[in-house]
């Protein structure tokens, strides 16, 4: 007999449906024969107790033990490299000092030799001679003459011009791409090449602080100092860079009517000493800028005076004079640098001869140079 799944009736064997309800007999079979399958493949599987799921958990933790120490090594790795590097620089910056230290064992003589050296080769020029050496190793000085009273700038007024525009320009009232349209009342006289450029010929203010140095250009110049905002900003700069009272703007570049009324641009050798000095230190305007106009200084057309009988090639030269015949005026304030050793020095000469003050400087740059260098 067959039990229907359906009602429970037991019907004939052989039947195909239900006599009582009329269901398949054969779909209940088959449900019943699925269910013993399935019941039977239930029974075959294996039984994963917890005890069976044991090794796999022990497996995961010793593996993430091992990912965690070997993080652990690395770091301590990069560490060890941090601590190396840091010991390297430390190293490095000890050895510079022991350089320091070197430096200033053999320079302690060497002020009195460059001051010699200053009185041999400027006493007997005619005029009024000041001059100022600044070791930037170590600090040293010497100086001849009033190095810190007031003489004819010259052209020399011009770095505190170029120092005020990238104050300008770090403050971002101007930018080295401005540019500006040349007029006929722009133009000036005495040093400089825009001034034989044509009217409506577009500069941009980083070729106005270009020519105003390499070329001392008068009209650039000019040009500069209205743009950034006239004679007192210049002054601001000046005061800004804690120079002494002797330092002062007083007139736009060939203005002669100042000039009658006894107004002149002034500075010292020791204000110019102090500005170069602070220049290659990047203690004007920021880093960026003071490498900017030391890169302008190092390309200067002009030099007859202190690097004129010094191997250029050798030595780095980082200059800019300044000269007004009218008064017998010849300057030049330089940074000279080989290798690792570096100095300002600072000529200031007026109411003498050209080539005589010229003659005694070059002397005077020449003889510095070896004693510094040579050493």
């Amino acid at each position: 007999m067959i039990k229907c799944k359906n009602c429970g009736y037991l019907n004939p064997e052989g039947s195909k449906f239900c006599e009582n309800c009329g269901a398949s007999i054969e779909q209940n079979s088959s449900s019943q024969n699925e269910q013993q399958t399935e019941n039977s493949q239930n029974n075959q599987m294996p039984n994963k107790s917890p005890k069976n799921r044991k090794p796999i958990i022990i497996g995961i933790i010793v593996l993430l033990l091992i990912l965690a120490a070997g993080y652990g090594y690395m770091k301590s790795q990069d560490s060890d490299d941090d601590t190396r590097t840091e010991n390297t620089e430390k190293s490095d910056h000890d050895d510079d000092d022991s350089d320091d230290e070197s430096d200033d064992h053999d320079d302690d003589k060497s002020d009195s030799d460059v001051k010699t050296l200053m009185s041999n080769n400027l006493s007997n020029i005619k005029g009024d001679t000041s001059a100022y050496y600044y070791d930037l190793n170590n600090n040293s000085t010497a100086s001849y003459g009033d190095a810190n009273s007031a003489q004819r700038a010259a052209s020399d007024i011009k770095v505190y011009i170029m120092a005020a525009a990238f104050q300008k320009i770090k403050d971002g009232d101007i930018s080295l791409n401005d540019r500006y349209e040349l007029t006929s009342d722009d133009k000036v006289g005495g040093t400089g090449i825009v001034q034989d450029m044509q009217v409506g010929d577009s500069l941009t203010y980083r070729d106005l602080i270009d020519y105003m140095i390499t070329k001392s250009d008068n009209t650039a110049a000019n040009i500069i100092t209205r743009e950034i905002g006239g004679i007192s900003s210049v002054n601001s700069e000046i005061d800004k860079l804690d120079l002494s009272s002797s330092t002062k703007m007083e007139r736009m570049l060939m203005d002669q009517d100042a000039l009658d009324e006894g107004k002149d641009n002034m500075t010292s050798a020791h204000d110019l000493a102090v500005f170069m000095k602070k220049l290659y230190r990047h203690d004007v305007v920021s880093a960026k800028y003071d490498k900017k106009m030391l890169e302008i200084l190092s390309n200067t057309s002009n030099h007859s005076k202190i690097p004129a009988k010094i191997n250029t090639n050798v030595v780095d030269v980082y200059n800019k004079t300044g000269e007004y015949a009218d008064y017998g005026v010849e300057n030049d304030a330089a940074i000279l640098k080989h290798g690792n050793k570096a100095f300002v020095l600072v000529v200031m000469s007026q109411n003498g001869d050209s080539d005589e003050q010229k003659d005694a400087i070059s002397s005077l740059g020449k003889d510095v140079t070896q004693e510094v260098f040579d050493d």
